[in-house]
């Protein structure tokens, strides 16, 4: 028994009926792998936008002053305390 026979099971009656059954679900296999493909494209060109997006604020963090800071102390007590600039979010080490 074929896989579409076991699908149907038995309730299309004439070559026709199969045919176009048949027709209907490749189409909709192939309007899933179109989809598929512009879901990727659209994950590929999110994370290109992204990457861009980090290199600005590098730059910009890189080009800043650090006029303003915060420092931030650890409360436990250990070497997690850190100065962040206030203007572009820069953690700066000590």
């Amino acid at each position: 028994m074929f896989e579409w026979e076991k699908v149907f099971n038995g309730n299309l009656t004439t070559n026709g009926q199969i045919i176009a059954k048949i027709k209907e679900i490749e189409s909709t296999k192939l309007k899933m792998r179109m989809m598929e493909a512009k879901e990727n494209n659209l994950q590929v060109d999110f994370d290109e936008d992204k990457q861009k997006l980090q290199k600005e604020k590098l730059l910009i963090q890189k080009e800043c002053k650090h006029y303003s800071k915060t420092y931030y102390p650890d409360a436990s007590g250990n070497n997690d305390s850190y100065t962040e600039c206030d203007v572009c979010g820069k953690r700066i080490q000590r």
